[in-house]
């Protein structure tokens, strides 16, 4: 839905967000998003891993010790 951009400029103009602070909106809400799933990672005891793939080469996934 956030694909169309008129929906997106209602979902930002909703949170209140000007289009000129979108970087920065979106690096704070991936972050919030980060830290969450980590926090719901290490709650159920549940290794991080990441898939390989695009600049880094290789396939199959990796395991994070973060």
């Amino acid at each position: 839905m956030l694909f169309d951009p008129r929906m997106m400029d209602l979902y930002l103009g909703c949170c209140g967000v000007l289009l000129k602070e979108f970087g920065s909106f979106a690096e704070g809400m991936t972050t919030r998003v980060k830290e969450l799933a980590y926090q719901a990672a290490r709650k159920a005891g549940r290794p991080i891993c990441y898939l390989r793939g695009g600049s880094e080469g290789g396939t199959g996934p990796r395991t994070s010790s973060t």
